[in-house]
């Protein structure tokens, strides 16, 4: 009987990719590679503790899957996936539309036999909105403004002598 430390079968099972070398075991029986498991936590851009949900989430690498986030976690879960780099992606819904831009487009690998969770930042839309008033707390209208910072724009205030930019 031999004794062994196991060290050569665990460099082995390292080194494994789920018994598979790309052949056939059988007549019709193809090899499986070890799959992966793919889980996508959306939140906000500016505030990283904060986690949005209700953002659909897709992922490409043939075929497109989609999920939607939690609503506290921000946790789209993929669950078991095919090893390999994904494009992530994510959709807006019309409410969301108006509180947050869409992400950065990002690639996530998952090799076999790997639990991957990666994070995608959502960064929400900022509205400038300034009421102009005279002395007496009545609201100016058709003032001409720009704005020459940030976002270059001009335009006339409105009626109620509402800027929105």
């Amino acid at each position: 009987m031999g004794s062994s430390g196991g060290s050569k079968k665990q460099k082995q099972a390292a080194a494994d990719t789920g018994g598979c070398e790309n052949s056939s075991i059988g007549p019709t029986t193809k090899c499986k590679l070890a799959k992966g498991k793919l889980k996508i936590i959306v939140r906000r851009a500016d505030k990283t503790t904060v986690k949005i949900g209700a953002v659909i989430v897709n992922a490409t690498a043939s075929p497109t899957m989609s999920r939607n986030s939690a609503n506290k976690t921000g946790l789209a879960d993929f669950g078991t996936v095919k090893p390999a780099t994904y494009k992530i992606e994510t959709e807006l819904s019309g409410a969301m539309k108006e509180k947050y831009a869409p992400a950065a487009e990002k690639s996530v690998t998952v090799p076999p036999g790997t639990a991957v969770t990666d994070t995608i930042d959502v960064p929400p839309l900022v509205r400038l909105k300034i009421v102009l008033k005279d002395k007496t707390d009545a609201a100016i209208s058709g003032v001409e403004w720009s704005m020459k910072d940030a976002t270059p724009e001009s335009a006339t205030a409105g009626g109620d002598g509402l800027i929105d930019a």
